[in-house]
């Protein structure tokens, strides 16, 4: 059968039997949902327009990228640990842009990206990878995605169509607004 098992709960098992011992980096996939990089789960002030619920009506560790990572890296740090984390994906979704469903404007199960605006991508991505900079415990970061949108023609008919609102090529090939301040971030000159 099939289980799910909250990753805090996961994370202590395997620090527990000595995964510690065994890494250079301890990953993490934190996609943001509708709320900001800098918001604990506890904290999230209500939004009332936001057509996905979870933050809001559902407080929980997962919602949110600030309580995720922290609590990773205190997890770590508790064991005696100083192993970095590696964000192997994250980012915002944004559907407004699409062609989706027009009775509903959402994708199953990724109604928060119908929440989000290109403004709203642009500013948690630039803050989430300010913040990972300043906790000093993140190793790496990966945006997903570049260019899902345009590999998958921006058909929200196929399969894996929750991956296209993440694109930062967004249709008809236009850059999201975030483009610009990632580009102007000069990654190769920082630490």
């Amino acid at each position: 059968g099939v289980a799910a098992i909250d990753d805090f709960v996961y994370m202590d098992q395997l620090i527990a039997n000595g995964v510690l011992n065994y890494i250079d980096c301890f990953g993490a996939h934190h996609n943001g949902y509708n709320i900001g990089p800098n918001v604990p789960y506890d904290r999230v002030p209500d939004d009332p327009t936001a057509v996905f619920r979870g933050p809001f009506n559902n407080p929980n560790h997962s919602w949110s990228f600030y309580s995720t990572l922290n609590t990773y890296a205190n997890k770590i740090a508790n064991a005696g640990s100083d192993i970095p984390r590696c964000v192997t994906e994250f980012g915002w979704a944004v559907a407004n842009d699409l062609n989706l469903d027009p009775i509903n404007g959402t994708i199953p199960n990724f109604e928060y990206a119908a929440d989000n605006t290109l403004e709203e991508q642009r500013i948690w991505l630039v803050e989430a990878i300010n913040l990972m900079q300043e906790w000093g415990f993140v190793r790496l970061a990966i945006i997903w995605n570049l260019n899902y949108g345009p590999e998958a023609n921006w058909d929200m008919s196929r399969e894996y169509r929750d991956n296209i609102p993440y694109s930062l090529v967004r249709p008809n090939y236009i850059p999201a607004p975030v483009w610009a301040f990632i580009a102007d971030m000069n990654f190769r000159a920082r630490p």
